[in-house]
């Protein structure tokens, strides 16, 4: 039977989410960090489902040229998880491997992912979306969301569409500064509205609440710091080549919703099952902080907190997964007044 429309973008945004993932990620994804997400299209919580899913896409994404691989080093043990990644040695695009349906549904999941303000990714997805409007042999079609030739819309006011335009070059600068390995100059505004300059080797990029951030290595402060791009106020020409470093991994650099509060930081500690699997408990802190196993069976993460009542929420959303808080006092307290309230609005109905 047919697919529906529906679910041909449904595959479609995760065939490329798929890809973005694993193009973006500075070593191979477990099955496991790659079925359980659900920002990919999978994490239904069905895992033989999921990874289902996921060997049909690996299949459809090799018709059309890209191999997905699995990894497995030399001494690797049969019983690990396998891990995945693009073979970029077999990868290839040739002309005509997409129809003008194909390029159509693809062009629609691409304007979904550019309709958040900032992502990182618009500058290459414009070369992408040139290419699929040529695949729909519609020369009067526009890309999305304005990520190369026309756009499709215009901006409420000249000031509001300025300060886009002006958004979208300083993405482009950072992204720029990270193809090439050129370190960027900048005049950066913090939140506290001071300006200095100061010039980044920038590591990664990111986005979160609809903002976008980059992370690198700060002259001004010689530490590895994460910036946001709309705090740019000029960027001069990407000068002087670095290197990333092998062990440099974006996602310790993401973000927690206990992150945002102006107080300062507390070490907290969180206990998980012991058959939690090992990338699971990574995968649910970013990396983030530390991980071990216990006398009794558990694992413990410590990581620091800024918001106590929003790491309460964050361990409480995860209590079906056997997440507790276990230190300061403050944090189980808050934890545990989440819960009786909402035990007393239900018992209250």
């Amino acid at each position: 039977m047919p697919r529906s429309t529906t679910e041909r973008e449904d595959s479609a945004q995760r065939l490329l989410n798929l890809l973005f993932a694993l193009s973006s990620a500075c070593a191979p994804l477990s099955t496991e960090e790659i079925v359980s997400d659900s920002d990919i299209g999978y994490g239904s919580g069905h895992r033989a489902s999921d990874e289902r899913k996921f060997r049909r896409d690996r299949d459809e994404l090799a018709r059309h040229g890209v191999i997905i691989a699995e990894v497995r080093p030399e001494g690797t043990p049969e019983n690990e998880e396998a891990r995945w990644a693009i073979d970029r040695a077999r990868t290839f695009a040739a002309g005509g491997i997409i129809t003008a349906d194909d390029a159509d549904v693809l062009l629609h999941a691409i304007d979904d992912y550019l309709s958040v303000p900032g992502t990182p990714l618009r500058r290459p997805l414009a070369g992408v979306c040139r290419k699929l409007v040529r695949a729909c042999n519609d020369a009067s079609r526009a890309c999305p969301n304005g990520a190369g030739g026309a756009t499709s819309g215009h901006p409420a006011n000249e000031a509001d569409g300025k300060g886009c335009r002006e958004a979208e070059q300083m993405v482009d600068a950072v992204w720029s500064a990270l193809m090439l390995q050129h370190k960027l100059p900048i005049a950066y505004r913090d939140a506290a509205g001071g300006e200095t300059r100061r010039t980044v080797a920038v590591y990664g990029l990111f986005s979160h609440d609809g903002n976008t951030y980059f992370t690198g290595l700060d002259d001004l402060t010689g530490s590895v710091r994460t910036f946001r791009v709309d705090r740019i106020e000029r960027a001069w020409r990407p000068r002087g080549a670095y290197r990333i470093p092998e062990d440099f991994d974006v996602r310790e650099w993401l973000f927690l919703p206990f992150d945002f509060s102006d107080d300062s930081p507390i070490l907290a500690r969180f206990s998980l099952p012991d058959g939690t699997p090992r990338d699971e408990a990574i995968a649910i802190g970013h990396g983030r902080g530390t991980l071990s196993h216990d006398g009794g069976g558990r694992w413990q993460w410590q990581v620091e907190v800024r918001d106590v009542a929003a790491a309460a929420a964050f361990a409480l959303a995860r209590a079906r997964s056997g997440m507790r808080p276990e230190e300061p006092s403050e944090l189980v307290e808050t934890w545990t007044s989440m819960i009786e309230q909402v035990v007393s609005a239900h018992e209250d109905r």
